[in-house]
Formats: C-alpha cells, sequence, structure tokens
C-alpha cells in the first residue's frame, strides 16, 4: 500500500479524504494557500511537486481500493479500526478500506463481506446454531 493510503483506513476516512482533495482542487489553491486544508490530510505532500498532480494521484489510488463489508454490534473506536485494519493487511490483504456499519442485532463478533463472498461470525449465528440442536 502506498505511504499516502497507510494512514486511511476505513471508506468513512478515504470519503473525508477526497472531500478535502475536491475542494483544493476544485479552487486552484496551492500549497501554501491551502495549507489549513492540507493540514487536515492525514500524509503529507512534496513541496516540489504539483499540488494538482499529487492530489489526483491520491484520490485515483483511493478509488482504485477494494471495500471490504463489515458489520459489528457495537459501536468501535479508532484503536478497534486500526487493529481490524492491521488484521487484515497481516493476512494477505492489500490495497483496501474497511466500511464498517454498527447492527446490534448480531449481538457480538462481525459479518465479513469481500468481492460476493460472507461470511458470518456473529454470535446471533452462534445462538441460532446452539437453539437448533
Amino acid at each position: 500500500m502506498s505511504k499516502e493510503l497507510s494512514k486511511i483506513k476505513s471508506k468513512s476516512n478515504a470519503h473525508d479524504v477526497i472531500k478535502i482533495i475536491d475542494k483544493i482542487i476544485d479552487n486552484s489553491y496551492t500549497i501554501d494557500s491551502a495549507e489549513d486544508l492540507i493540514d487536515k490530510l492525514p500524509f503529507e505532500l512534496k513541496k516540489d511537486d504539483s499540488l494538482e498532480e499529487q492530489l489526483i494521484a491520491i484520490k485515483d489510488k483511493i478509488k482504485k481500493c477494494n471495500i471490504i463489508n463489515i458489520t459489528i454490534a457495537v459501536d468501535y473506536d479508532m484503536d478497534f479500526l486500526e487493529k481490524l485494519y492491521d488484521w487484515f493487511e497481516n493476512n494477505g490483504f492489500d490495497n483496501f478500506l474497511l466500511d464498517i456499519k454498527v447492527d446490534p442485532t448480531i449481538l457480538g463478533g462481525l459479518h465479513v463481506s469481500h468481492h460476493g463472498k460472507f461470511i458470518d461470525l456473529s454470535l446471533t449465528k452462534k445462538v441460532s446454531e446452539y437453539v437448533k440442536k
């Protein structure tokens, strides 16, 4: 994964970054005039390269990321997001973003969906299997 994208872990983060990039490009800012917006980006830009070219390249990389859909039972924090992201990265996934949804009906565990494959690792499934026995 590129250095710029290594700080962008979720689809939500990517959406926020793309909004900032679009604002900078649409207003024809320079690196100096867009300093406040650039400070909000989770990566550094090269001072001597074209600002617009750098931002367009990063935006294109973001759009090419695979989305891994995750459903969990409870709200999460940044620490959880980073640990979950690292797990996928350490298990062979690359160039991806997590799209995390919260659904309390799964009670615990998670659902994972990626490229048409669905894995149910929820507590609801385990309880249901137990009750059927």
